[in-house]
């Protein structure tokens, strides 16, 4: 009797933490502003595909993978200029969120970014891979048929050069 009582508690608890996870595939645009220690700051475009699960009503995370859209320029003291790039960057993060209805919530997520960046002019290249604390904060909310509307700010990269942007997207509940 003591095994079945176990092994039912086991079968509801996995039932009921499979009925809250709510898996979710989205892609978004950012322009970040990336500002380096030496005075320079360029605002690249990026492509972002995001990936996450809530664990709870409450609780989740999310990984996202991003890939340059587009270059900016970064202008230094000299003045010199240069092409500037994101070329990739990869994020995992914990999500906390407070529920406004059903599909409807606030967010905020800390963690952990990778960015593969590039400077170029035509007498110089430098290929630079930095990584630091992210967090930020956004909103998701309905705009159509199953589809959510994600918009965040989300600083990526924290240390002598910084990485940050408003994201605007699309997400999908699996």
């Amino acid at each position: 009797m003591k095994k079945l009582l176990a092994v039912s508690g086991l079968a509801l608890a996995v039932s009921a933490a499979q009925a809250v996870e709510q898996p979710y595939i989205g892609v978004a645009v950012s322009q970040p502003t990336f500002s380096d220690d030496g005075g320079g700051d360029a605002s690249p475009t990026v492509a972002q595909l995001r990936f996450g699960t809530n664990f709870s009503k409450r609780l989740g995370m999310q990984a996202t993978v991003s890939v340059n859209a587009g270059d900016a320029t970064l202008t230094q003291p000299g003045p010199v200029e240069f092409d500037f790039t994101v070329d990739s960057m990869y994020t995992l993060g914990a999500t906390v969120r407070l529920p406004l209805g059903e599909k409807a919530a606030i967010y905020g997520q800390l963690g952990y970014s990778y960015a593969q960046l590039t400077a170029s002019n035509a007498t110089f290249t430098s290929e630079d891979n930095l990584d630091g604390l992210t967090y930020g904060a956004g909103v998701v909310f309905p705009v159509f048929s199953g589809w959510l509307l994600d918009v965040d700010y989300t600083s990526y990269l924290n240390g002598a050069d910084t990485l940050g942007g408003l994201g605007i997207g699309l997400r999908k509940p699996l």
